[in-house]
């Protein structure tokens, strides 16, 4: 299987308060044909990595890292191209509808 998905030195901090780390260094792969579930306590970070990857992050918030999906670094796409993909290319579906 390839990978689709990866994610290098994921950082997630407040902008207001850059030293405060929400997610820290969040590092994986996924590949073409798994199911991936991301698992963790409350607060951990879960939801803000899966926001991050989306490219929905509060405005409140800034990210760092790399978010590659299939050979493109999406982090540096602008919201009309991240909305193409959203959804159509990739998903996340919440514990809480």
């Amino acid at each position: 299987m390839s990978e689709i998905l990866t994610i290098n030195n994921l950082n997630v901090t407040p902008k207001n308060d850059p030293n405060r780390f929400l997610v820290k260094n969040a590092a994986f792969s996924l590949s073409s044909g798994k199911t991936t579930c991301i698992v963790g306590e409350s607060g951990s970070g879960k939801s803000l990595t899966a926001l991050t990857i989306m490219g929905l992050l509060s405005k409140q918030l800034q990210s760092s890292g790399s978010v590659v999906f299939k050979g493109q670094d999406i982090t540096q796409l602008d919201n009309k191209a991240l909305q193409s993909i959203r959804g159509a290319k990739i998903g996340m579906i919440f514990q809480e509808p």
